[in-house]
């Protein structure tokens, strides 16, 4: 009991000398608020893809592009949301915390969908290591971590590897996206000791990155079942 009342001291203490921010309002948040302030949460937009039956607008994204066994994205992405806010957090502030929650709440969503997801690994969506060492992580790392925590199932973040260092693509229409995409992705092994992989990515927009991405594991391992997840997609 002494221990629970300590604890729970030192926890008030430490959000009254360093104090957490929504990081989208930067309004101050309770000490039981994750990442955003309860007013920034209610603008967030879930896409409730877990809860249809009927192909989404993200499994109508990639048809006639590549196979896929399933897709899953958390939130709708707009400019503007506070969810691009939160991702903006992670990839360029350092907040891989952000990543392992978003990670988890992902996961949660899988699993009611699959009691028992069939993936035998979760694949991050890798960045160049210029760019990894610049940034000091690769932000869908973080995210897999998170779903690996909930889905009980290994990551492999050697499996693939980026060829190019391209710039960043969020000012790219559709084609100038899916050009930069071209030839981006190997395999770092050429035997594929999986049945059936995740590959998870941040945001979603024209698909382009995922597109290449599953073309160069299909070209090698044509049997391969593909399966995708993202926290946000841009679609509709």
């Amino acid at each position: 009991m002494e221990k629970l009342i300590l604890n729970t001291y030192k926890d008030a203490l430490t959000h009254v000398i360093f104090p957490r921010m929504c990081a989208h309002c930067d309004a101050e948040i309770g000490r039981f608020e994750d990442f955003l302030c309860h007013a920034c949460w209610e603008k967030v937009e879930p896409t409730y893809y877990e809860m249809l039956k009927e192909n989404t607008a993200l499994d109508k994204l990639f048809y006639a592009r590549v196979k896929l066994k399933s897709s899953y994205a958390l939130f709708h992405f707009s400019e503007g949301n506070p969810i691009q806010s939160l991702l903006h957090n992670l990839k360029y502030k350092h907040k891989e915390k952000v990543g392992l929650y978003l990670g988890k709440c992902l996961g949660v969503k899988i699993k009611e969908m699959h009691k028992a997801p069939y993936f035998d690994a979760i694949i991050p969506v890798p960045i160049h290591p210029k760019k990894e060492f610049q940034r000091g992580y690769n932000q869908c790392d973080s995210l897999c971590r998170g779903l690996a925590n909930i889905l009980q199932i290994p990551v492999d973040k050697h499996l693939l590897i980026k060829n190019k260092n391209t710039e960043s693509q969020t000012k790219n229409n559709k084609w100038a996206r899916w050009e930069n995409t071209l030839g981006n992705f190997t395999l770092k092994q050429r035997d594929m000791p999986y049945k059936s992989i995740l590959i998870v990515d941040d945001v979603i927009t024209t698909g382009s990155t995922l597109e290449s991405l599953c073309t160069s594991l299909t070209k090698e391992h044509p049997s391969l079942e593909i399966s995708i997840a993202s926290i946000a997609f841009a679609g509709r």
